[in-house]
């Protein structure tokens, strides 16, 4: 996990509740309830998760905003 990484983020979206925690970005989906592992986030520090249009953005502490193609 980045440095500057915190915690769990968090993000409601249509789809399910995506969260980003321990160096992972993970999708759960409460229908099937099941939790699918979707991207490494090695490398990448963020305290913010936003999830939306196909994406998911990690803000930085720096204020670096990261852009991750989910499909």
């Amino acid at each position: 996990m980045a440095e500057n990484s915190t915690g769990p983020s968090l993000a409601p979206a249509p789809d399910g509740i995506w969260y980003a925690r321990g160096g992972y970005l993970y999708r759960f989906d409460p229908r099937a309830r099941t939790v699918q592992r979707v991207l490494d986030l090695s490398g990448i520090g963020y305290n913010a998760l936003a999830v939306g249009g196909g994406s998911a953005w990690l803000l930085g502490y720096e204020g670096v905003l990261t852009q991750l193609a989910l499909r």
